[in-house]
């Protein structure tokens, strides 16, 4: 959220759907939903925010 015009947090969610036990596929629910819904690649700031996402959970996982 924008406070003051100063980003003071992002957030993302993530979210799953299931169906007899297995996860679904979000792009398909996604399309199914919209008719003008069209995947976007995830933009530079995003992708620099979670590009070290893979060793914290590495690490983490080490600890535990």
């Amino acid at each position: 959220f924008e406070q003051n015009g100063q980003i003071c947090a992002i957030g993302f969610t993530k979210a799953g759907f299931w169906k007899n036990k297995k996860a679904q596929d979000m792009r398909e629910i996604m399309k199914n939903s919209d008719l003008e819904y069209e995947i976007k690649p995830p933009s530079i700031e995003v992708m620099r925010m979670f590009e070290n996402d893979y060793n914290t959970l590495k690490t983490n996982n080490e600890v535990i």
